[in-house]
């Protein structure tokens, strides 16, 4: 019953007046009903109804049906003929429909999407690029720091060695000092948000780009089915979150307290020595 149901297009219910009681009629009936409704392919139901009364109780009462008498089979016949018929020049628009639409779909959005995915991997690569470019630069603040320090340090011991202190002079040596190594610290600071920042930003057009190839392969794959608010919610997350993280960048995550410290150190300096 099931195999023949599937190599079928066309469904023909035979109702009499016995047919409600017929224990193999209901379940060729159900089994019929269920499979129609759950194919993807269009399939036609059709109820020869012989008795009208018997059509009341049955679940065939949803489809369009035929009444006819048993004593003329040859208008039965036709109208049999002339509903198939029908039904298959309906069938046979919607899978024309159906051919252009994916066509349509198919060489409207194949440029787009083409596109869009080379735009999103060269978005990637140079958030990547700019990620390390942004690490080495921090890591470069912070070597850079460093030997300032060992060099300020020796410069120091020199001075401490080879001439009387000015303790004047060492503590404005000292402030400046350590002003240049905030300087440095805070541009360290920001290259590696700035690094994590374009690191973000790749990962989320990696998240895109695999998004939309979802979306093409099955665009590919349902092309003469899906319709248009499926194609709209396949293809809804591919540019999710659309501002760019660099937007919600922060300034004030860069920490300018050291500075501010030291420029008030500068100030209370100065004064002191013009008093």
């Amino acid at each position: 019953m099931l195999k023949n149901l599937k190599n079928a297009d066309v469904f023909i219910a035979l109702v009499t007046e016995h047919s409600d009681k017929s224990y193999y009629f209901n379940i060729e009936v159900a089994g019929a009903i269920s499979y129609v409704t759950n194919s993807n392919r269009s399939k036609l139901v059709l109820p020869v109804v012989l008795d009208k009364e018997a059509l009341n109780n049955s679940d065939l009462g949803v489809f369009q049906a035929l009444f006819a008498r048993s004593n003329d089979m040859t208008n039965l016949v036709n109208k049999i003929v002339n509903a198939i018929s029908r039904f298959e020049g309906a069938r046979v628009a919607q899978e024309e429909t159906k051919e252009i639409r994916a066509k349509v779909l198919k060489d409207e959005s194949a440029d787009y999407i083409s596109e869009t995915i080379e735009d999103l991997k060269a978005r990637e690569k140079d958030g990547r690029q700019l990620s390390s470019r942004w690490h080495l630069a921090g890591y470069g603040a912070l070597v850079a720091s460093v030997i300032f320090v060992l060099t300020l340090w020796f410069l120091a011991e020199r001075s401490f060695v080879q001439s009387p202190l000015d303790t004047t002079r060492l503590i404005f040596d000292a402030i400046k000092g350590v002003t240049v190594v905030a300087l440095l610290l805070g541009l360290a600071r920001y290259s590696f948000l700035m690094a994590k920042t374009h690191q973000l930003e790749a990962l989320k057009n990696a998240d895109r780009l695999h998004a939309i190839s979802f979306g093409k392969f099955y665009m590919r794959v349902f092309s003469t089915q899906i319709s248009q608010s499926e194609l709209k919610e396949v293809f809804q997350h591919w540019n999710t979150s659309g501002a760019s993280d660099l937007s919600h960048l922060d300034v004030d995550k860069i920490d300018s307290r050291f500075i501010e410290l030291f420029g008030k150190i500068s100030e209370r300096f100065d004064i002191k020595n013009k008093s």
